[in-house]
């Protein structure tokens, strides 16, 4: 990486992550990588970045108002300035963070998508958002059809469809955009599987950040009184 910027002094270059040798079912069909294979990626990820001190002070380094996502917000930034950004696969490293477990792995997306209400309307332009959007308007007319107006047919099958079509189309995006193609039919099952666990956990992160922004606002006016 060093020499790499020695050669390209205005440039930031970066690897990918790759899973370990023998990962979880969870990080398996999460990544949909092997260890010798990764997608193509644009974005520098936090674990191997080599950026000129320079260029990091210049741009603001981190936005420390994030609570995740700030290596994608970084890359974002240099972007705009129009610094060169070089994903080099003799950067990568072995990423032992990916969770193995349901649980943390839907902590995990909370987590990633808790800034998403403090980023609008920036984030109205992530496919992710509006996605999980879908997803949480399907299964609140859902849980409403059913607990309310069990009579309402056309909203129950809309909800119905969103809420099986949204993690669809997410699987589908990774599939292509991974080259995942002509696995087993359980092998896309449970890629499937793992969307809808994604999608709760960023339905789940979007409340927590209602949540906070209201909370923020309620101490805020008594602060004022």
């Amino acid at each position: 990486g060093v020499r790499m910027l020695t050669a390209n002094p205005d440039s930031v270059v970066g690897g990918r992550y790759l899973l370990r040798d023998d990962p979880s079912w969870l990080e398996k069909y999460w990544i949909l990588t092997s260890p010798r294979r990764t997608a193509t990626q644009t974005s520098l990820l936090g674990g191997c970045i080599f950026i000129p001190k320079e260029i990091f002070q210049n741009i603001g380094g981190f936005d420390e108002h994030l609570n995740a996502g700030e290596d994608s917000d970084l890359t974002e930034r240099l972007k705009k300035e129009h610094v060169n950004i070089e994903i080099d696969r003799s950067l990568d490293v072995v990423h032992l963070g990916y969770p193995s477990r349901v649980r943390p792995f839907i902590a995990r997306q909370l987590w990633h998508s808790s800034d998403y209400i403090n980023g609008l309307p920036h984030t109205l332009r992530d496919k992710t958002f509006l996605l999980t959007l879908a997803f949480m308007a399907g299964v609140t007319g859902l849980l409403g059809s059913l607990i309310f107006l069990p009579a309402a047919k056309l909203t129950l099958t809309v909800s119905a469809f969103l809420v099986f079509i949204s993690p669809a189309i997410l699987s589908a995006k990774r599939i292509i955009r991974t080259g995942a193609k002509g696995k087993r039919l359980f092998d896309y099952i449970s890629i499937y599987l793992v969307d809808w666990l994604y999608l709760i956990g960023r339905a789940l992160g979007i409340l927590s950040g209602i949540k906070n922004r209201l909370s923020f606002r309620s101490d805020a006016k008594v602060g004022r009184r």
